[in-house]
């Protein structure tokens, strides 16, 4: 059962929606359940009590008393598997929400193919791995895939980046490429580098959500930047 909640407080805006997520899941023939709230105090009132009870939040950008921009950053802060989807009707705040690594923006009054789009890329998100696992010796390391930001191989070993900390392991950047899934992409010799946190590519280096920088090679240039715009319009348009 696919569980989506929409929070809007505007009555008309939040019926609409409702009928239009309704319509798009069933043509999907997408079995579903679908909870209206008008404000992110309700929301937060049901993820304290049931934990993460929804698979889609669509969530109106702007309330009346906490933003829906500060809920969905709370949630992407402790490593939710909510995928959000911000309804706005100001393109000001789409900058800023990129912080919360939300699937899609909306502009109000929300239009069903740019929906129906949202819908099917938090489907196919369901899909991906969650956990890869690495074996190295008698170590053995499991790490969340949303949690690695980048990979780096230098002086014979690896550092995996992620947000917060950094996990080095006695293998090869080949090795360790084997069991990533594709959203995982080199972009040099000493680089993967997770698809989900790129904010910007360019010819001689990839920006990361964060301000982290890391070298492109000609090597791997043009086959990194197909890989990111197919990545892209698959699962962050």
């Amino acid at each position: 059962m696919y569980k989506v909640a929409i929070c809007e407080d505007e009555p008309v805006i939040l019926e609409s929606t409702r009928a239009l997520c309704e319509d798009i899941l069933n043509e999907l023939e997408v079995q579903h359940e679908i909870s209206l709230f008008t404000s992110a105090e309700a929301v937060e009132a049901v993820l304290d009590e049931e934990g993460e009870p929804f698979h889609l939040l669509i969530l109106d950008i702007q309330l009346e008393e906490k933003s829906g921009l500060a809920l969905a950053k709370e949630l992407y802060a402790r490593n939710s598997e909510i995928g959000i989807v911000f309804m706005t009707s100001c393109r000001d705040f789409a900058e800023e929400g990129y912080d919360a690594h939300p699937i899609h923006f909306l502009v109000k009054p929300v239009d069903r193919t740019r929906l129906t789009d949202a819908i099917k890329i938090d489907l196919k998100r369901k899909t991906l791995p969650k956990t890869v696992t690495f074996s190295c010796g008698r170590k053995v390391v499991a790490l969340p895939v949303k949690e690695i930001c980048y990979i780096e191989s230098r002086n014979h070993n690896l550092y995996i980046r992620k947000e917060k900390d950094v996990q080095a392991l006695r293998m090869t950047l080949s090795e360790v490429e084997a069991l990533l899934p594709n959203q995982f992409q080199r972009c040099h010799a000493s680089y993967l580098v997770n698809l989900d946190y790129v904010r910007e590519v360019g010819k001689s280096e990839v920006v990361l959500r964060g301000g982290t920088t890391l070298p492109v090679s000609r090597t791997y240039s043009d086959r990194f930047a197909t890989a990111y715009l197919r990545y892209f319009n698959t699962y962050l348009s």
